[in-house]
């Protein structure tokens, strides 16, 4: 094998990925320095263009497989280094490679119920998103935004009833998670899009989700109640598992949310991103809110009575963790 001399046009074959750098041709010159570490023939074959193939072993240029960073509350589970992130803060690489991810939005949540007894749909879940090969660089600083909570729709002497509000977009960097959508409410209404679109009200239908590439989300539940027949519950807001349910006739019935997906990056498994329920038609129970930092959304208002009906759940805040081999 001929020996790298600079100036010559050498093929570098990372195979395993483990730099980052995947296949590339590298000019020797002035400022590149080869590292100090050995070097073998490589087996892979020569990329094009090359006059050589090498192996290296050791620091190519401040680059390694094993990243290293600081930020947010930092955690040990078995081999691994955690950083967990429920509020907004960044996360700083001091020693490039690749992660394991995790970012999840916040939640819409569930619609309140008025007088009418029109039962309210579930909030939609946060988009989620989760890569067990995400590239950091040494000296980068990665912005971290935790996406808020929505509000659950409060009850109401009025017939509609109160609408509850969309959950807040979380980001890693330039990784962007869509918050949930709320839950439909009132005579007929709809769910709103979001990470995971909320549930239809009595007869209204649930709504799309906006997940970007790469992420998880699901489209909201409808109901197909009869509101001259004053039946019915609400749909089921969608999660990142799985869409919301629909909800059919019947004055007792509602909708499951969508289910959500599990994950044991923190060393437990932990479910994220579930759909809020939709609310039942004869309940006058207010529903209770979703735990912080899962992204798992409220759920929709009871039907209530003919005085008051019930406030929709809280969505949860979403969450931010990093993971990588200490």
């Amino acid at each position: 094998m001929p020996t790298p001399t600079t100036g010559s046009l050498i093929g570098f074959s990372d195979v395993a990925d483990e730099f980052g750098l995947a296949q590339s041709t590298l000019g020797l010159g002035a400022d590149f320095r080869f590292p100090t570490n050995s070097y073998t023939p490589a087996s892979p074959a020569i990329p094009t263009g090359a006059t050589s193939a090498i192996s290296l072993s050791g620091d190519l240029g401040g680059r390694t497989s094993k990243a290293k960073g600081t930020g947010g509350t930092v955690t040990t589970s078995g081999a691994n280094t955690i950083h967990r992130f429920t509020s907004s803060s960044s996360f700083t690489c001091t020693q490039t490679g690749r992660i394991t991810l995790l970012v999840v939005a916040g939640v819409g949540g569930g619609g309140g119920v008025g007088t009418n007894n029109q039962s309210a749909g579930g909030g939609g879940a946060g988009e989620l998103y989760y890569s067990t090969s995400y590239f950091v660089t040494i000296g980068t600083v990665y912005t971290v935004t935790i996406g808020s909570a929505g509000q659950g729709g409060a009850s109401s002497t009025n017939p509609l009833g109160g609408s509850g509000t969309g959950g807040g977009d979380s980001r890693f960097g330039v990784t962007v998670c869509n918050g949930g959508g709320r839950g439909g409410y009132g005579s007929s209404g709809n769910g709103v899009s979001g990470g995971s679109g909320g549930g239809g009200a009595r007869s209204g239908n649930g709504a799309a989700s906006t997940k970007t590439a790469g992420g998880f989300g699901n489209s909201g539940g409808s109901s197909s109640g009869s509101l001259s027949a004053g039946e019915a519950g609400g749909g089921g807001g969608g999660g990142a598992g799985g869409a919301g349910a629909d909800a059919g006739g019947g004055n007792s019935t509602f909708a499951d949310g969508g289910a959500g997906r599990s994950y044991s990056i923190t060393g437990a498994s932990v479910t994220y991103a579930e759909g809020g329920l939709g609310g039942s038609r004869n309940g006058t129970t207010d529903r209770g809110n979703r735990g912080s930092n899962t992204g798992a959304g409220g759920h929709g208002g009871n039907g209530g009575n003919d005085t008051v009906g019930s406030a929709g759940g809280d969505g949860g805040s979403g969450v931010v963790i990093v993971s990588y081999p200490t």
